[in-house]
Parts: C-alpha cells; sequence; structure tokens
C-alpha cells in the first residue's frame, strides 16, 4: 500500500477485481489477523489488528471501524515498543511480538 493509505483496509471480490467494501482505522497499521484462530471460517466478522504502539479489535460494522465498546478492545502503549507481529489463538488470547525479540501474552 502507499504510506498515506496504510489506515485503511479494504474487501477485494476476486471475481470482479474491484475493492467491495472499504474501512478506515484512523491509524497506521502494521498487520491484521482473524480476531481468533478459525474465526474466518464461521461468521466473525472482526478482526485484531496492530500498529507499533497498539492492539485493536476492527469491526467493519462500525462507523470508526475501530470497536472500543467492550473492555479488552484496545491495548495501547505510550512508549515505542515497536510491534511487528501478531497472533491468536482459539479461545480469542493473542500474542505481539516487537522488533527487539520481546513477546507479549494477553489473554483477549
Amino acid at each position: 500500500p502507499q504510506d498515506d493509505d496504510c489506515a485503511h483496509v479494504y474487501s477485494f471480490d476476486l471475481e470482479t477485481e474491484k475493492v467491495v467494501q472499504a474501512w478506515d482505522s484512523n491509524v497506521a497499521l502494521d498487520g491484521l489477523v482473524p480476531r481468533f484462530k478459525g474465526a474466518q471460517r464461521g461468521p466473525e466478522k472482526t478482526a485484531l489488528c496492530h500498529s507499533a504502539q497498539s492492539v485493536f479489535v476492527m469491526d467493519p460494522s462500525t462507523r470508526s471501524a475501530i470497536n472500543n465498546t467492550h473492555k479488552g478492545s484496545q491495548f495501547a502503549y505510550t512508549t515505542k515498543v515497536q510491534l511487528n507481529t501478531l497472533a491468536t489463538t482459539e479461545d480469542k488470547a493473542f500474542a505481539v511480538g516487537n522488533q527487539m525479540g520481546e513477546v507479549r501474552l494477553f489473554d483477549g
């Protein structure tokens, strides 16, 4: 993506080769994964996203796309932790890693 486009997520229809939906996170995204392991096979619409300093739930059904309606929907750091990888489990727990090799576990 373009540098000015890193805060957007697009749903692309492979048959028509067109963007069918777009969401703005208002935060430059570094990654996006299913909310929990196996979520892409079911009705789950939310995704877990991360930037260099935060992890949050993106919900395409809300206007702002960032879901702040329940506890644990956003984890943000005030220091520069440089998050660069994210993984989830079946029970919505997740792990984030940073550029220094540290791994942090959260009970989603």
